[in-house]
């Protein structure tokens, strides 16, 4: 069925420069759904697709069961990867044909592309372990010091890694207790720092930092032992190397305190607002991932609250 259709979004995919594997995904994926209105609606022309076409192949991909074998045997839906990725295809295809005038109408339209639900932030340590976490950084030489200024400064603002690396000296403001941040986008945001953090900042700026960079001219505030920008694997070094340190089996990134500052504060009461801001997220959605995380507490007090779990309901 249109082969010709086929033909054609395969060279347009390659003249709008698509990785060769995408090129070939989406027209084996339109090459399926092609398959399906034949055989499911007997229909071997786009020139009598319906939008109810569409619609009824993207409800069969959700709910109908496959195997391998082709027998119904231990049959298995799609998984929701599997069906977004023929959607797109085939929502491509439809865009793709109508913008270049080989279709007359763009049936992407109707097709509905789930938002993908991002994954729960796993190995997120509680406060106790956090507390465990940073005392193993001892500031006791330039690098300890700023290790555990490091630590400290991720869990107490969920900056990002490479917000991190990349401020400067005139980035932190001591007195104010404050941090300026420049964040995805070049979206600025400032961030509160605990008191508990000053003592360590000060003393990273005073004893650690001017060792740091005594061969440089760097206004980096956070560098190597050779005055140079921290890398993103420098960093990951840093946080496995007081991991093992403090005896965790469960991997831990510079992502995992940002991660915990969050969901330790909405455990706490923080408003989710709150959290959207110190983090920095343009969309609320990203933020309430931690919600989920926080299911644990939500199900201990609905076990503890609810009346109909007393006996006496």
């Amino acid at each position: 069925m249109e082969e010709m259709k086929l033909h054609q979004f395969k060279e347009k995919l390659e003249l709008f420069g698509y990785a060769a594997r995408t090129v070939e995904s989406y027209v084996n994926e339109t090459a399926q759904f092609f398959l399906y209105l034949g055989e499911k609606e007997n229909l071997f022309s786009l020139a009598d697709l319906q939008i109810s076409h569409v619609k009824a192949w993207q409800a069969w991909l959700t709910f109908e069961k496959f195997s391998r074998a082709g027998s119904r045997t231990n049959a298995q839906r799609l998984t929701a990867g599997t069906v977004t990725n023929r959607l797109v295809a085939v929502k491509t295809f439809f865009k793709t044909m109508h913008q270049e005038g080989l279709l007359p109408y763009d049936y992407g339209h109707s097709v509905i592309v789930p938002k993908k639900r991002k994954p729960l932030p796993r190995n997120i340590p509680s406060p106790q372990e956090m507390r465990r976490l940073l005392q193993t950084a001892v500031p006791d030489n330039p690098l300890g010091i700023r290790d555990r200024f490091i630590m400290e400064l991720l869990y107490a603002t969920g900056i990002r890694s490479c917000e991190l690396r990349t401020l400067t000296v005139y980035d932190f403001n001591v007195q104010e207790r404050l941090l300026y941040i420049r964040g995805k986008g070049n979206k600025d945001r400032v961030a509160p720092v605990g008191n508990w953090v000053i003592p360590y900042a000060l003393e990273y700026l005073h004893a650690a930092r001017p060792w740091l960079v005594r061969t440089t001219k760097t206004q980096l505030l956070f560098c190597s032992r050779n005055g140079q920008m921290l890398d993103s694997s420098m960093l990951h070094k840093i946080v496995t190397m007081y991991r093992e340190k403090a005896g965790f089996t469960a991997k831990l990134s510079p992502h995992t305190f940002r991660h915990a500052c969050a969901t330790h504060m909405l455990q706490a009461g923080a408003d989710i607002r709150y959290i959207q801001e110190l983090l920095g997220h343009s969309d609320l959605s990203s933020t309430q991932i931690y919600t989920r995380v926080s299911i644990g507490d939500l199900k201990q007090a609905h076990e503890k609250f609810h009346p109909a779990n007393r006996d006496d309901f």
